[in-house]
């Protein structure tokens, strides 16, 4: 088993060649365990209803020395989704969890229970476990059909191609 607990957030560039080369670490039937935080988990978006921001603040952001160390991408569960498919993994468990309850007041953590326990795309992480088949292959390329159906009929991604 691979395991990555809120490394994804942080990735500058694309997951795409770090997770191709971890999986291939991964003995056939072994398992990738990722967690990564929840893109619209309910405070963001109490955040965006009250007019405020669903990330950082503007001064944390702007005030800090060097190279932003902060989230980069945040997930939702369809990312998950197409992240196993682009793998070749087969999903065994991909759930909302509470990942960091510390993070919500004490006073308040009975109502975000009760409202996640109803709502559960809204908890704050999503936790993924998927299988490497016997025969997988590394995928690292797309053709162009694929990456057309992706990005649209105009991309300077693979117009160069």
């Amino acid at each position: 088993m691979v395991m990555m607990h809120d490394v994804l957030e942080y990735l500058h560039d694309s997951p795409r060649e770090l997770l191709n080369s971890l999986v291939q670490l991964i003995k056939p039937e072994g398992l990738l365990f990722i967690t990564v935080p929840n893109a619209v988990n309910i405070r963001k978006r109490i955040s965006i209803l009250l007019g405020k921001i669903n990330l950082t603040g503007f001064g944390s952001y702007y005030w800090y020395p060097g190279p932003w160390r902060g989230h980069i991408r945040e997930y939702v569960r369809d990312d998950l989704v197409k992240l196993s498919e682009y793998l070749g993994l087969f999903v065994v468990e991909l759930r909302s969890c509470h990942h960091m309850p510390q993070k919500i007041p004490r006073s308040i953590r009975p109502v975000y229970v009760c409202l996640t326990s109803l709502f559960q795309g809204c908890r704050n992480s999503w936790l993924l476990v998927a299988k490497k088949p016997l025969a997988w292959k590394t995928r690292r390329k797309l053709a162009t059909d694929e990456l057309k159906r992706i990005y649209g009929a105009v991309s300077p991604y693979y117009s160069s191609m």
